[in-house]
């Protein structure tokens, strides 16, 4: 089972400052982040 693309908490975060999210493409991680805070309406939108 592949997850689908979308927002999801950055793998690569380490802890200083507002948690980040990073775009998912289906298959791997993309260069994309956004603040976490707030998100949830846009959850599933595509990346800027």
């Amino acid at each position: 089972m592949n997850t689908p693309p979308g927002w999801y908490p950055d793998p690569g975060y380490a802890g200083n400052g507002p948690a980040m999210e990073r775009w998912w493409d289906g298959s791997a991680w993309t260069e994309y982040t956004r603040d976490a805070s707030g998100a949830a309406d846009l959850a599933f939108g595509p990346p800027p």
